[in-house]
């Protein structure tokens, strides 16, 4: 769907999609192009992104799940969304040194982190998908592939720090200490 990046709509677009998204598939996704602009520069994305993100969240209606930290900067901390743990990723027309995020407009992925659960269940199949990712990344990227991709719940992984890949490998500030604060 190509839209504005406009919270509210965004918040709509999860109320409708998450209530139905086991029902699409196990690998399912909302993926959210925004209508071509001006391009930005990476860091003007990024403030952005998590901008939206926050109002996004202020939106939401349902309590944050018990089990889910709010503190950003936790290892157990994803985004959460209508009670729904939820991976996200941003895709911007500024991303040069990595491809993999790299689109023509601005772009949300919204992945809910049940569609993991197969992919990353166990250490043997964890450790395979991450090789294969990794592996895809190095020859579509100009940098080497982020020292911030880890497992959701290791103690030194920080979901935030995937959520928007920075074109260098040094670990990003966390930008807010929690989104509904």
């Amino acid at each position: 769907m190509r839209v504005d990046a406009d919270a509210t709509e965004i918040a709509e677009m999860l109320r409708m999609f998450l209530p139905r998204a086991r029902s699409y598939g196990q690998n399912t996704s909302l993926v959210i192009f925004t209508a071509p602009q001006t391009v930005l520069s990476l860091e003007e994305y990024k403030v952005k992104f998590w901008n939206l993100l926050k109002a996004v969240s202020a939106l939401d209606s349902v309590s944050w799940p018990q089990d889910i930290p709010t503190t950003i900067d936790d290892s157990h901390w994803e985004f959460c969304f209508n009670g729904e743990p939820i991976f996200v990723v941003c895709n911007t027309p500024a991303h040069v040194h990595r491809q993999s995020r790299r689109s023509s407009t601005f772009m949300l992925t919204f992945q809910p982190r049940w569609v993991f659960d197969n992919i990353l269940g166990n250490d043997k199949s964890a450790d395979l998908a991450f090789s294969k990712v990794r592996g895809r990344l190095k020859p579509y990227d100009f940098i080497s592939a982020s020292p911030t991709l880890g497992r959701y719940g290791s103690k030194t992984n920080r979901e935030f720090a995937q959520y928007f890949l920075e074109e260098t490998n040094i670990m990003p500030k966390c930008p807010f200490a929690n989104l509904r604060g």
